[in-house]
Protein backbone atom coordinates (compact mmCIF):
# COMPACT_ATOMS: atom_id res chain seq x y z
CA UNK A 1 0.00 0.00 0.00
CA UNK A 2 1.21 3.61 -1.06
CA UNK A 3 2.72 5.65 1.56
CA UNK A 4 0.38 7.82 3.76
CA UNK A 5 -2.59 5.73 2.81
CA UNK A 6 -4.28 4.35 6.20
CA UNK A 7 -7.47 2.89 3.55
CA UNK A 8 -8.74 -0.85 4.86
CA UNK A 9 -11.71 -2.89 5.20
CA UNK A 10 -11.31 -4.22 8.12
CA UNK A 11 -14.36 -4.00 9.61
CA UNK A 12 -15.59 -5.87 6.31
CA UNK A 13 -18.61 -8.65 7.30
CA UNK A 14 -19.46 -11.40 5.59
CA UNK A 15 -22.96 -13.29 5.48
CA UNK A 16 -24.91 -9.92 7.12
CA UNK A 17 -28.64 -10.74 5.94
CA UNK A 18 -30.16 -7.68 3.44
CA UNK A 19 -27.58 -5.45 3.06
CA UNK A 20 -28.62 -1.92 2.71
CA UNK A 21 -27.52 -0.12 -0.55
CA UNK A 22 -27.07 3.54 -0.10
CA UNK A 23 -27.00 3.72 -3.77
CA UNK A 24 -26.96 7.26 -5.38
CA UNK A 25 -29.37 8.18 -8.16
CA UNK A 26 -25.98 8.21 -10.31
CA UNK A 27 -24.12 5.44 -9.46
CA UNK A 28 -20.50 5.92 -8.57
CA UNK A 29 -19.94 2.66 -9.45
CA UNK A 30 -18.68 0.75 -12.92
CA UNK A 31 -18.58 -3.06 -13.93
CA UNK A 32 -15.68 -3.26 -15.53
CA UNK A 33 -16.23 -7.37 -16.63
CA UNK A 34 -13.43 -9.56 -16.98
CA UNK A 35 -14.63 -12.48 -15.05
CA UNK A 36 -14.54 -16.15 -16.23
CA UNK A 37 -17.13 -18.98 -16.24
CA UNK A 38 -17.37 -21.93 -13.47
CA UNK A 39 -19.83 -24.15 -12.70
CA UNK A 40 -22.62 -22.06 -11.78
CA UNK A 41 -21.61 -19.49 -14.71
CA UNK A 42 -19.45 -16.29 -14.46
CA UNK A 43 -19.12 -15.38 -10.83
CA UNK A 44 -21.15 -11.35 -10.26
CA UNK A 45 -19.72 -8.93 -8.33
CA UNK A 46 -21.92 -5.69 -7.75
CA UNK A 47 -20.05 -2.97 -4.61
CA UNK A 48 -22.95 -0.72 -3.31
CA UNK A 49 -22.87 2.86 -1.58
CA UNK A 50 -22.56 6.08 -2.23
CA UNK A 51 -18.55 6.51 -1.04
CA UNK A 52 -19.32 9.13 1.30
CA UNK A 53 -17.29 9.74 4.70
CA UNK A 54 -18.83 6.88 7.00
CA UNK A 55 -21.35 5.88 4.50
CA UNK A 56 -22.55 2.48 3.98
CA UNK A 57 -20.34 0.19 1.67
CA UNK A 58 -22.13 -2.91 0.71
CA UNK A 59 -20.90 -5.97 -1.10
CA UNK A 60 -23.28 -8.52 -2.95
CA UNK A 61 -21.15 -12.08 -4.86
CA UNK A 62 -23.68 -14.37 -6.36
CA UNK A 63 -23.86 -17.01 -8.81
CA UNK A 64 -20.24 -18.76 -7.95
CA UNK A 65 -19.36 -21.86 -5.91
CA UNK A 66 -21.07 -23.09 -2.85
CA UNK A 67 -19.33 -23.06 0.36
CA UNK A 68 -15.95 -22.71 -1.63
CA UNK A 69 -13.32 -19.93 -0.20
CA UNK A 70 -12.05 -17.09 -2.37
CA UNK A 71 -10.50 -13.67 -2.11
CA UNK A 72 -11.56 -10.32 -2.18
CA UNK A 73 -9.11 -8.02 -4.38
CA UNK A 74 -9.50 -4.63 -3.27
CA UNK A 75 -6.83 -1.84 -4.93
CA UNK A 76 -6.81 1.76 -3.79
CA UNK A 77 -6.42 4.92 -5.74
CA UNK A 78 -3.48 4.91 -8.29
CA UNK A 79 -3.37 3.34 -11.92
CA UNK A 80 -5.21 -0.01 -12.61
CA UNK A 81 -2.53 -2.57 -14.39
CA UNK A 82 -5.22 -5.31 -15.94
CA UNK A 83 -3.50 -8.81 -16.06
CA UNK A 84 -4.47 -11.86 -17.16
CA UNK A 85 -5.80 -13.98 -13.67
CA UNK A 86 -6.67 -17.55 -14.06
CA UNK A 87 -7.96 -17.13 -17.53
CA UNK A 88 -9.78 -13.93 -16.70
CA UNK A 89 -8.24 -10.26 -16.19
CA UNK A 90 -7.50 -9.00 -12.82
CA UNK A 91 -8.42 -5.37 -12.97
CA UNK A 92 -7.79 -4.80 -9.17
CA UNK A 93 -4.15 -5.13 -9.56
CA UNK A 94 -1.58 -3.85 -8.39
CA UNK A 95 -4.04 -4.96 -5.85
CA UNK A 96 -3.57 -3.23 -1.78
CA UNK A 97 -5.62 -5.44 -0.22
CA UNK A 98 -6.63 -9.06 0.44
CA UNK A 99 -9.47 -9.65 2.31
CA UNK A 100 -10.95 -14.44 2.52
CA UNK A 101 -14.30 -14.64 2.05
CA UNK A 102 -16.19 -17.62 1.90
CA UNK A 103 -19.66 -17.97 -0.28
CA UNK A 104 -23.04 -19.60 1.68
CA UNK A 105 -24.89 -22.67 0.48
CA UNK A 106 -25.78 -20.74 -2.85
CA UNK A 107 -22.52 -19.53 -3.67
CA UNK A 108 -23.63 -15.82 -2.85
CA UNK A 109 -21.60 -13.88 -0.51
CA UNK A 110 -23.54 -10.61 1.03
CA UNK A 111 -21.65 -8.03 3.26
CA UNK A 112 -21.49 -4.52 4.58
CA UNK A 113 -18.45 -1.91 5.45
CA UNK A 114 -18.23 1.21 6.71
CA UNK A 115 -16.60 3.10 4.29
CA UNK A 116 -13.78 5.88 5.68
CA UNK A 117 -12.64 9.32 4.26
CA UNK A 118 -11.44 9.15 1.36
CA UNK A 119 -10.37 12.09 -1.25
CA UNK A 120 -12.66 13.16 -3.74
CA UNK A 121 -12.25 11.37 -6.91
CA UNK A 122 -10.44 8.36 -5.61
CA UNK A 123 -10.95 5.34 -7.80
CA UNK A 124 -11.13 2.07 -6.26
CA UNK A 125 -10.95 -1.69 -8.01
CA UNK A 126 -12.83 -4.89 -6.57
CA UNK A 127 -12.95 -8.32 -7.73
CA UNK A 128 -13.25 -11.88 -6.38
CA UNK A 129 -11.08 -14.84 -6.90
CA UNK A 130 -12.51 -17.95 -5.64
CA UNK A 131 -11.88 -21.39 -6.01
CA UNK A 132 -14.14 -23.65 -8.24
CA UNK A 133 -13.71 -27.70 -8.45
CA UNK A 134 -16.10 -27.60 -11.58
CA UNK A 135 -13.53 -25.02 -13.43
CA UNK A 136 -11.06 -27.70 -14.97
CA UNK A 137 -7.97 -25.75 -15.98
CA UNK A 138 -7.52 -23.87 -13.23
CA UNK A 139 -9.91 -25.24 -10.28
CA UNK A 140 -10.77 -21.17 -9.70
CA UNK A 141 -13.00 -18.57 -11.36
CA UNK A 142 -13.06 -14.77 -11.46
CA UNK A 143 -15.49 -12.45 -11.03
CA UNK A 144 -16.31 -9.15 -13.19
CA UNK A 145 -14.20 -6.03 -11.73
CA UNK A 146 -16.04 -3.33 -10.36
CA UNK A 147 -14.64 0.24 -10.38
CA UNK A 148 -15.60 3.54 -7.79
CA UNK A 149 -15.03 6.84 -8.12
CA UNK A 150 -15.36 8.77 -4.95
CA UNK A 151 -17.71 11.25 -6.21
CA UNK A 152 -17.50 15.33 -5.81
CA UNK A 153 -21.08 15.51 -4.31
CA UNK A 154 -22.48 12.61 -1.83
CA UNK A 155 -26.14 11.92 -2.08
CA UNK A 156 -26.07 9.57 0.51
CA UNK A 157 -29.03 8.25 2.44
CA UNK A 158 -29.41 9.75 6.18
CA UNK A 159 -28.06 6.95 8.61
CA UNK A 160 -30.08 8.24 11.46
CA UNK A 161 -33.51 6.00 10.23
CA UNK A 162 -36.99 6.27 11.96
CA UNK A 163 -36.07 2.27 12.75
CA UNK A 164 -32.63 3.36 14.30
CA UNK A 165 -34.16 6.30 16.22
CA UNK A 166 -36.71 3.62 17.79
CA UNK A 167 -34.23 1.41 18.56
CA UNK A 168 -32.60 4.30 20.44
CA UNK A 169 -35.66 4.64 22.41
CA UNK A 170 -35.76 1.07 23.11
CA UNK A 171 -32.42 1.10 24.47
CA UNK A 172 -33.32 3.94 26.94
CA UNK A 173 -31.12 6.14 24.66
CA UNK A 174 -31.68 9.44 23.53
CA UNK A 175 -32.39 9.35 19.70
CA UNK A 176 -29.67 9.91 17.27
CA UNK A 177 -30.21 13.16 15.03
CA UNK A 178 -31.60 13.36 11.98
CA UNK A 179 -29.57 15.37 9.29
CA UNK A 180 -26.37 14.96 11.61
CA UNK A 181 -24.66 12.13 9.29
CA UNK A 182 -24.44 9.87 11.98
CA UNK A 183 -26.58 6.63 13.18
CA UNK A 184 -25.44 6.56 16.79
CA UNK A 185 -27.55 7.27 20.15
CA UNK A 186 -27.36 10.23 22.13
CA UNK A 187 -26.94 10.13 26.08
CA UNK A 188 -29.25 7.84 28.54
CA UNK A 189 -32.67 9.79 27.96
CA UNK A 190 -34.37 11.26 30.90
CA UNK A 191 -37.74 10.60 30.19
CA UNK A 192 -38.13 7.20 30.99
CA UNK A 193 -41.68 5.29 30.65
CA UNK A 194 -41.45 4.93 33.97
CA UNK A 195 -41.20 8.52 34.51
CA UNK A 196 -44.23 9.20 32.54
CA UNK A 197 -45.92 6.97 34.46
CA UNK A 198 -45.52 8.71 37.75
CA UNK A 199 -45.89 12.47 35.61
CA UNK A 200 -49.66 10.67 34.89
CA UNK A 201 -49.87 9.06 38.77
CA UNK A 202 -49.28 13.00 40.21
CA UNK A 203 -52.17 14.57 37.72
CA UNK A 204 -49.92 16.11 35.43
CA UNK A 205 -48.88 15.26 31.78
CA UNK A 206 -46.03 13.23 31.19
CA UNK A 207 -42.26 14.70 30.54
CA UNK A 208 -41.75 14.46 26.19
CA UNK A 209 -39.27 12.18 25.29
CA UNK A 210 -36.18 13.29 22.54
CA UNK A 211 -36.22 16.86 24.30
CA UNK A 212 -33.33 16.19 27.14
CA UNK A 213 -35.99 16.74 30.00
CA UNK A 214 -37.35 14.01 32.73
CA UNK A 215 -40.09 17.63 34.23
CA UNK A 216 -43.59 16.56 33.90
CA UNK A 217 -45.69 18.99 31.95
CA UNK A 218 -49.35 21.41 33.39
CA UNK A 219 -51.80 19.66 34.86
CA UNK A 220 -53.36 17.21 33.09
CA UNK A 221 -56.83 18.12 31.87
CA UNK A 222 -58.20 14.41 32.24
CA UNK A 223 -58.52 14.37 35.97
CA UNK A 224 -60.56 11.39 37.49
CA UNK A 225 -63.27 13.48 37.66
CA UNK A 226 -63.24 14.73 34.13
CA UNK A 227 -62.89 10.72 33.51
CA UNK A 228 -65.81 10.04 35.50
CA UNK A 229 -68.59 12.99 34.04
CA UNK A 230 -67.66 11.72 30.56
CA UNK A 231 -69.05 7.75 31.77
CA UNK A 232 -72.20 9.66 33.34
CA UNK A 233 -72.67 11.22 30.28
CA UNK A 234 -72.83 7.63 28.48
CA UNK A 235 -69.42 8.59 26.48
CA UNK A 236 -66.26 6.75 26.21
CA UNK A 237 -63.45 8.66 28.94
CA UNK A 238 -60.69 11.02 28.22
CA UNK A 239 -57.20 9.66 27.99
CA UNK A 240 -55.19 10.61 31.01
CA UNK A 241 -51.60 12.15 29.59
CA UNK A 242 -53.01 12.96 26.07
CA UNK A 243 -53.68 16.65 26.94
CA UNK A 244 -56.99 16.67 26.22
CA UNK A 245 -59.59 16.26 28.66
CA UNK A 246 -62.48 15.75 26.27
CA UNK A 247 -64.89 13.07 25.94
CA UNK A 248 -64.33 10.64 23.41
CA UNK A 249 -67.63 8.46 21.45
CA UNK A 250 -70.28 7.66 22.66
CA UNK A 251 -69.83 4.38 24.99
CA UNK A 252 -70.99 0.95 23.68
CA UNK A 253 -70.89 -0.27 26.77
CA UNK A 254 -74.24 0.77 27.89
CA UNK A 255 -76.26 0.12 30.78
CA UNK A 256 -78.18 -2.11 28.16
CA UNK A 257 -75.54 -4.27 27.04
CA UNK A 258 -73.85 -4.66 30.25
CA UNK A 259 -77.48 -6.35 31.42
CA UNK A 260 -77.22 -8.78 27.97
CA UNK A 261 -73.87 -10.00 29.75
CA UNK A 262 -75.22 -10.33 32.62
CA UNK A 263 -78.40 -12.52 31.35
CA UNK A 264 -75.31 -14.71 28.76
CA UNK A 265 -73.98 -15.45 32.31
CA UNK A 266 -70.83 -13.09 31.84
CA UNK A 267 -69.36 -10.71 33.50
CA UNK A 268 -70.73 -7.32 32.01
CA UNK A 269 -68.78 -5.22 29.93
CA UNK A 270 -66.39 -2.27 31.25
CA UNK A 271 -67.40 1.50 30.48
CA UNK A 272 -63.82 2.44 31.17
CA UNK A 273 -62.24 -0.05 28.31
CA UNK A 274 -65.38 1.69 25.79
CA UNK A 275 -65.75 -1.70 24.66
CA UNK A 276 -69.04 -3.87 24.69
CA UNK A 277 -67.48 -7.02 24.80
CA UNK A 278 -68.74 -8.85 28.21
CA UNK A 279 -65.65 -10.11 30.19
Amino acid sequence: MGAGRAWCLSGFLVFVAGVASAQAPVSPWVDLGGGTAGGAGTPQLAMLGCLGPDSDLGMEFISGPPTSMGLLFVKVGGTSTPTVFIGGTLHAFPFDLLHPVVTDGNGEIRGSALFPPTPTGTELWFQVGIYDTSEPIYGAVLSNATLGTVPDVFDCPDPCTPAIQDACWAQGLSPCTVGSGSPDCGPPEPCTPAVQTSCVNAGLLPCTMGTGSSNCGPPDPCTPAKIQLCLNLGFCACIPGSGSGACGMPNPCTPAVQAACVSAGLAPCDPLACSPDCL
